[in-house]
């Protein structure tokens, strides 16, 4: 699961490997299973139109009129049992190795990451550093054992993550029903924590991050590899997206490991960004810079995190997070076209009695989106 680098003098480095293996995967679920359905769709709208500032072509139009029900009943069935026969083995782990089987059976891998990280920081000598490091599922472990440290000792260790999943909405509540409250705090940002993402990584993007966020890949975006290979994808849903094998909707599927390939895999686009020096900056700056993201506050009062115990159905107008996505969408039920009030930074769907009583101080707007044009790549780009 992690590797510790030690160099006397200076200190540990304890890094994090990302999904490499079928248990890697299938730890993850709790995770993002919530999000991909019901916040899924509307993060990539959010990635494609607002982050990377990119045109909604007439084929994504075509692809989002497509509905996902059926990705959605089979991908829900098989994660549900996935996760009772995975919570079995999570115990029976815990058990062999005297971590707590109760915490274990819903949160995984988590309850192991902690007595990894517990172990490695006792051998940090005085006046020596201890950093977190991982890329993907890794990248997102170490951002939480930051928060954790932070927590449970007030200790602000430095995490450095590559491309992992955030983990605002999801240490409040997993698809088991657990949740990581009683170890993290995620209502408030975090100043020890670093992520750098493309901002067409799919995977990279999914959930909020917890602290400063570094975009790096997005000088000339709109003539790059990614933005050729990503456009195939960002016209589907998540879950269409996630549930597409080799066997069903293989086309997809292609489609989305290109986009990866190009974004989001170590050994394909993430490597090359990083070692590109107009991307990443000697300094540690990126060409998209960096930012602290905004807190989520436990009420959330925008509903930016999903709520499992409804179900969200298709992609609509109520959780675009942006006027250019919200002037691409229209209501999932009866298809008016959504308009977005930026008094209240909501999208909402005109109906005849107007919009469920909601006002708008500054009136509700189509505002469309201004975005760079997609240019036509050569042959060699690919």
């Amino acid at each position: 699961m992690a590797v510790e680098f030690r160099r006397p003098g200076f200190g540990v480095v304890l890094c994090f490997r990302g999904t490499l293996s079928t248990g890697d995967f299938e730890n993850i679920k709790p995770w993002i299973f919530d999000w991909i359905h019901e916040r899924g769709a509307e993060m990539m709208r959010y990635q494609w139109l607002t982050i990377a500032g990119l045109p909604w072509t007439e084929q994504m139009a075509s692809d989002s009129k497509h509905g996902d029900s059926l990705a959605r009943a089979a991908w829900s069935g098989k994660i549900q049992m996935d996760m009772l026969k995975n919570q079995k083995r999570w115990r029976k782990l815990a058990e062999d190795n005297g971590i707590d089987p109760e915490r274990a059976e819903k949160t995984g891998y988590w309850e192991f990451s902690k007595r990894i990280a517990e172990v490695a920081v006792r051998n940090v000598h005085a006046n020596e550093t201890f950093m977190l490091t991982g890329h993907s599922a890794g990248g997102t472990r170490a951002a939480l054992l930051s928060m954790y440290f932070k927590k449970k000792l007030g200790k602000n260790y430095e995490a450095i993550s590559f491309a992992g999943p955030g983990p605002l909405c999801f240490a409040r509540h997993m698809a088991t029903g657990a949740n990581l409250l009683e170890d993290v705090d995620p209502y408030i940002m975090h100043q020890q924590i670093t992520e750098y993402v493309h901002p067409l990584d799919f995977y990279g993007n999914l959930d909020y991050d917890a602290g400063n966020v570094c975009l790096l890949g997005t000088t000339n975006l709109e003539c790059s590899a990614p933005a050729k290979y990503c456009e195939h994808m960002y016209g589907h849903t998540a879950t269409t997206n996630f549930v597409a094998n080799d066997k069903w909707m293989a086309d997809i599927m292609r489609k989305r490991k290109r986009c990866l390939y190009q974004t989001h895999y170590w050994l394909g686009g993430m490597n090359r960004n990083l070692l590109n020096d107009s991307f990443l900056h000697v300094d540690g700056t990126t060409d998209g810079g960096c930012s602290m993201r905004s807190a989520i506050p436990s009420s959330d009062p925008h509903g930016l995190c999903p709520t499992p115990t409804k179900f969200a159905g298709p992609v609509g107008c109520n959780h675009q997070i942006s006027k250019e996505a919200c002037s691409v969408s229209s209501s999932a039920r009866f298809g008016q076209s959504c308009l977005w009030c930026e008094a209240s930074a909501r999208c909402r769907a005109y109906s005849l009695t107007g919009y469920w009583g909601e006002s708008c101080t500054s009136g509700w707007k189509d505002y469309g989106h201004s975005s760079r044009e997609l240019c036509s790549m050569p042959t060699s780009a690919t």
